[in-house]
């Protein structure tokens, strides 16, 4: 309520107010071409002032000039929600003030304040996977909007099935989907609005008022799950399962003693034969090394150690970004289990064959912790799990450190293979700055290859192969992977891989303008522009201007 009063009466701000009422002229608004539905927009400020003082008397002129003087970052919510509740209708919104939850003001890097409204809600129901952005230039002036965010939603009366109903349905849809009969934990059960036509980008507006039942699978389970089930409050139907796992205080557990024990552990000895009584198990902040494992004779553990002091020193040194978290580490403030996941704390997990099941090759980022299996642990897979975590905590991340959930980028279709794709990519810029070179091959660990980013077709994928274009015959189009989040990241990949080595493409010849400026392009596309349901047309216009605003600045 408090920013709904605070709407009444920013209008008494005269620089505020002569800049907010935006004509078509002023706002130029960018339509995703197969939905119709508004993604972004880039304002002309200089000709709205112009526009607005255009009848004013010299002392009202001199003013207005005055108020742009007097600009305060702390002034940019209230200008941006302004504008905001004058394009409403535009939006297809009614309230701002009670429809959009805002961050506190964030410093551009190149310049400016970002306003990063984190979550959209309709008659106090939260929906997720919503978010908008609204930039300014130095001057406090708009420059332009990213969105995502559901337009005109209607939302029935009350729910007809209760939250046990729902859970019961979810835990059985759990069990069918991972083949168990296990009982999943439950991490939370809430009611939410789920935007299927903003998530599915497809045209319409169809959102439903949906349980959003959140499960994991117990430690110790052998099954990798943590699973956002919405079940649809009037039919009962699970109309949508979305995943939370993306396949530094550094505390590096190491797994192999669940051949043995039933946890994971770090700095654990086993003072008892014989389980190597000499050897610590797991390796933890300021710890020495552990040397080669001596179940398997691997050594995994100081590897992982210091991969991930590398990578945070990455992000540091080239984004000033403290940890994916940008609190020092990956952890989410939440507990997961017994374990309070703090902040600064970096937690990763390494197996072995078996340890999780009958068969590990995967490599996971899972809501603030990262899992390795043996033959994962190499450099760009290490760097692409880890930049999972940038995305995860850029988009619904709450004043103070809070996250509401589900975070990231829907990894569902093309913002999840955006999502993969920005993994993948910093991954390989993560390999350059530890190695001195990127080789644009992921996950090449002892002679294999996961995708090809120069050439993504020369892979093969599950009887497929990885496309190069959106209208490759390798396009994905259908449910598996998440809808291709996977098998179509390299679409965009590709892009970049051009964007920084140049080449022969489509009939194209492209001059590369070098990994030190993509990189810096694709982070601030993401950090900047990108909203949770970012689709290849949003990306498009996203990382042009990203481009442009780099434009003249040291990198």
């Amino acid at each position: 309520m408090k920013r709904v009063r605070m709407l009444l009466w920013i209008g008494f701000l005269v620089f505020f107010s002569s800049l907010a009422n935006a004509k078509s002229t002023e706002l130029k608004v960018f339509r995703d071409k197969g939905s119709n539905r508004i993604i972004s927009a880039t304002y002309n400020a200089r000709l709205a002032l112009a526009a607005s003082i255009k009848n004013l008397t010299k002392i009202q002129k001199a003013r207005v000039k005055i108020q742009q003087r007097r600009w305060n970052r702390k002034d940019s919510v209230l200008k941006a929600d302004e504008f905001l509740d004058n394009n409403k209708r535009l939006l297809g919104l009614n309230n701002i003030g009670s429809e959009l939850l805002p961050k506190a003001p964030e410093a551009d890097p190149q310049g400016g304040t970002i306003v990063r409204y984190v979550q959209q809600s309709e008659q106090g129901y939260p929906v997720v996977y919503s978010g908008l952005n609204v930039r300014f230039l130095k001057n406090g002036s708009i420059d332009s909007l990213s969105v995502g965010i559901a337009p005109n939603i209607s939302v029935p009366g009350k729910a007809k099935i209760g939250k046990k109903q729902a859970l019961k349905i979810a835990i059985s849809a759990f069990r069918r989907d991972f083949n168990t009969d296990i009982e999943p934990l439950v991490v939370s059960n809430s009611l939410v609005i789920y935007p299927k036509s903003l998530i599915e980008n497809t045209p319409g507006n169809v959102s439903i008022l949906s349980h959003q039942v959140v499960l994991r699978a117990p430690e110790g389970s052998g099954i990798e799950a943590n699973e956002n089930y919405y079940v649809d409050s009037q039919s009962g139907e699970v109309i949508a399962r979305l995943s939370n796992i993306r396949y530094l205080t550094r505390y590096v557990f190491d797994c192999t003693t669940m051949l043995w024990d039933t946890k994971c552990w770090v700095n654990k000895r086993f003072t008892d034969p014989p389980h190597y009584p000499e050897y610590v198990f797991g390796r933890g902040e300021t710890n020495l090394a552990r040397g080669t494992n001596p179940v398997f004779g691997y050594t995994d553990t100081d590897d992982m150690h210091s991969l991930l002091g590398s990578i945070h020193n990455y992000y540091l040194s080239k984004f000033n970004r403290d940890g994916a978290n940008n609190q020092g580490g990956v952890g989410t403030g939440l507990y997961i289990g017994s374990v309070l996941y703090q902040p600064a704390w970096t937690f990763a997990y390494v197996y072995r064959d078996g340890d999780l099941g009958s068969h590990c090759s995967y490599a996971a980022f899972n809501s603030g912790i990262i899992n390795f299996c043996h033959d994962t642990v190499g450099t760009d897979t290490v760097g692409h799990e880890y930049s999972h975590g940038i995305p995860f905590f850029t988009f619904n991340q709450l004043p103070g450190g809070g996250i509401v959930f589900p975070a990231g980028l829907v990894y569902s279709g093309e913002s999840g293979a955006l999502d993969e794709n920005f993994s993948d990519v910093m991954g390989e810029m993560v390999e350059r700055s530890i190695t001195g070179n990127a080789n644009w091959l992921h996950g090449m660990v002892n002679g294999s290859i996961v995708r090809n980013l120069i050439d993504p077709p020369s892979i093969s994928y599950e009887g497929s192969f990885y496309p190069d274009k959106i209208h490759s015959q390798w396009f994905y189009c259908g449910s598996y992977d998440n809808g291709g989040v996977h098998i179509n990241s390299t679409v965009p990949s590709k892009a970049f891989y051009l964007m920084s080595e140049g080449g022969s493409f489509n009939g194209c010849e492209i001059t590369g303008i070098g990994a030190d400026k993509i990189e810096q392009i694709l982070y601030r596309a993401m950090t900047t522009y990108y909203v949770p349901t970012e689709t290849f047309n949003q990306a498009y216009i996203h990382i042009k201007q990203a481009c442009t605003t780099l434009i003249g600045n040291p990198l």
